[in-house]
């Protein structure tokens, strides 16, 4: 027999407690629940008693309640969550507290061109109608699952204060942040500052291991596009190329001169090595697109943070990108970028795997590569578009149409592997 504030999960959900029936007893008035799997892989659940009521939910809400803190355990081992019975009192609470924290945030700023809308503030706008217009009834959890949205333009605040170096200020934000945040509710953001939500404050994210972060920006739990303008496909005929690969971009930002490295191994093996006699190009030019579009394969490294904007510039151009890391990739959808899936869409390596990857590269025949730009392009509306991400976020958190292909990791190990 369970402990008698123990039960174990079966079909009957509600909210603030996922509640099961043992043979011969049950959990009266239940407001929390603390999810804690055990070595026999039976979920039981603590049960905090309360006079409040409690409304009924359906199984794929305990599907992914149990998802969220699998994902946050990849990290922090014993987080153990709870669905607040006052869900939507405390979302419409967080956000009075911090509205004016960044009332003053200039929305957009201009970058490589792109002056907006970005990632944090597409976010924000997006889901914030999708709960001003619900339908009558509609709970915050028929949404956002059980998470409790954080809608805070992270990068606009940190720009705002750091760059003003009011580190004290930036620091004293976050503070209140932390604050206003309870301990085992699990809350989720989208980020796409390269460091990360707490980016230079005194708080590492070991502070609000319950907030579950969807990074653009390359240090989070769940890597999703960083998207600037949206690209059109190119259109020229593989025959008619006359590169074999290229990189149109800077040599900075990088740790450990990555970039520099890459071009550096990459001239090697077009002067004497697995790429003889094959053309190759690095710039910096206004007519990159066309020089884009001119090669059969891309080059990808990293950035200042994990990723780069070029990345999904070169899958929503439908052409294919080699995304060439430093500790771990930063790829969303990361099923499509195994090597063994049969919907790959691209290619990653380290510096020392990307002799090897170019020898490979260099045996696919027209037709391999026809075939997977056509794969690229066909997943172009449903994974790599704004709208596309938007919905993806949306499969992620409810666990509708299958729960989507992003996919939660373990927090790195450091902000940038700088």
């Amino acid at each position: 027999m369970f402990p008698k504030d123990m039960v174990m999960v079966s079909s009957l959900a509600i909210l603030g407690c996922v509640v099961a029936l043992t043979a011969s007893e049950h959990a009266e008035n239940p407001s929390e629940c603390l999810l804690t799997p055990t070595s026999e892989s039976v979920i039981l659940l603590q049960t905090r008693t309360s006079a409040g009521g409690s409304q009924g939910l359906e199984d794929s809400f305990v599907a992914s309640l149990l998802k969220a803190q699998s994902c946050l355990q990849l990290t922090t081992p014993t987080q153990a969550l709870e669905y607040p019975v006052d869900a939507e009192q405390h979302f419409e609470d967080i956000h009075a507290a911090l509205g004016s924290l960044f009332s003053n945030i200039q929305r957009d700023y201009c970058y490589a061109g792109y002056c907006g809308p970005w990632t944090e503030i597409a976010w924000i706008d997006h889901f914030t109608n999708l709960w001003k217009e619900r339908s009558s009834g509609a709970k915050l959890a028929d949404i956002f699952g059980p998470y409790i949205p954080l809608f805070v333009p992270w990068t606009h605040i940190w720009r705002l204060h750091m760059r003003a170096h009011h580190q004290s200020r930036f620091a004293g934000i976050m503070e209140e942040v932390r604050r206003n945040l309870r301990p085992n509710v699990p809350y989720i953001t989208v980020c796409q500052n390269a460091q990360g939500m707490t980016a230079d404050s005194p708080y590492g994210m070991d502070a609000i291991p319950n907030v579950l972060v969807l990074s653009a920006g390359g240090y989070g739990h769940v890597p999703i596009p960083l998207l600037l303008a949206e690209m059109t496909p190119q259109s020229k005929p593989l025959t008619e190329r006359s590169l074999f690969a290229e990189y149109e971009g800077i040599f900075g930002h990088s740790p450990r001169q990555l970039r520099s490295e890459m071009r550096n191994i990459v001239n090697s093996e077009v002067t004497s090595g697995v790429l003889k006699d094959l053309q190759v190009n690095f710039g910096t030019s206004k007519k990159w697109k066309s020089i884009s579009a001119d090669s059969r394969f891309h080059l990808v490294p990293r950035g200042f943070g994990r990723t780069s904007f070029r990345l999904m510039e070169m899958v929503q151009m439908g052409l294919i990108p080699i995304h060439v890391y430093s500790d771990i990739p930063w790829l969303p959808y990361m099923r499509l970028w195994n090597a063994t899936s049969s919907e790959k869409v691209g290619f990653m390596t380290t510096l020392d795997g990307l002799k090897p990857l170019l020898e490979s590269l260099r045996g696919m025949s027209d037709e391999e590569v026809e075939a997977m730009e056509q794969r690229i392009l066909s997943k172009r509306e449903t994974h790599f578009t704004r709208e596309a991400t938007w919905r993806q976020i949306s499969s992620f958190m409810t666990g509708g149409e299958g729960g989507g292909d992003l996919v939660c990791q373990k927090l790195p190990a450091t902000v940038r592997d700088a």
